[in-house]
């Protein structure tokens, strides 16, 4: 990774800011438009709503034919499978972007701490729009702030959450598995879903971990 050196405090600080402001802001339009794809595909859960039960006959493709059809639940479904498609990939995006906010500012963090004064957030990016790249444990560097075990605590829940989404993906790749394997499928899924959200609020609490880090900096 590459640190950039400005010339005073106050450049190098503002621009590391600004990148972290950039990352959570990033990170939150993802999460509020992943928000609202969910709300959208509630709207028209099937069990839920109301179907109106008249049909009407619709021209088949063979010349002379009807097929009866229900417009109002044939739209409904063509409506869900759209806000389905648009929440799996919206999903994605929130996903990719909390990892980012949450890992990059931990990396300012870590630099800062070792008494690095970097300009830019420095993120390596793979070619599917990951960051390979471990949580850090900051240990006794962190000790005298109040928040230290809070962010512990989030950073434990969202490497719990990396953990089983790499347990699921593995099992999900192989050919067969068995009924004690699929079992334990459907539960790292289940964990693995809280992984934006485990993201993001370990992205807050960094915010806070760099702006202690920075009362530690050396005045210039």
């Amino acid at each position: 990774m590459t640190v950039e050196t400005p010339t005073t405090a106050v450049t190098w600080w503002t621009t590391l800011h600004d990148g972290m402001v950039a990352l959570r802001a990033a990170a939150t339009e993802a999460r509020r438009a992943y928000r609202a794809a969910q709300h959208a595909t509630a709207d028209v859960n099937l069990d839920r709503l109301r179907l109106d039960e008249g049909a009407v006959m619709v021209s088949g493709a063979v010349s002379g034919t009807t097929v009866r059809r229900r417009p109002h639940e044939r739209v409904l479904r063509a409506i869900g499978d759209v806000y389905h498609d648009a929440e799996t990939r919206l999903e994605r995006v929130y996903e990719q972007a909390a990892m980012a906010y949450a890992y990059g500012v931990t990396w300012a963090t870590e630099q800062v701490l070792a008494g690095e004064r970097p300009a830019r957030i420095s993120l390596p990016i793979d070619t599917f729009g990951d960051v390979p790249y471990t949580l850090p444990d900051f240990g006794e560097r962190l000790d005298h702030w109040t928040g230290a075990g809070k962010f512990t605590r989030l950073r434990e829940a969202l490497e719990r959450c990396l953990q089983a989404d790499e347990i699921a993906a593995d099992l999900a790749s192989r050919d067969y598995v068995t009924e004690q394997e699929a079992g334990e499928m459907h539960d790292a899924l289940h964990v693995a879903e809280g992984l934006p959200d485990a993201a993001f609020e370990y992205g807050q609490a960094a915010e806070e971990a760099l702006a202690f880090a920075y009362t530690l900096t050396p005045a210039q």
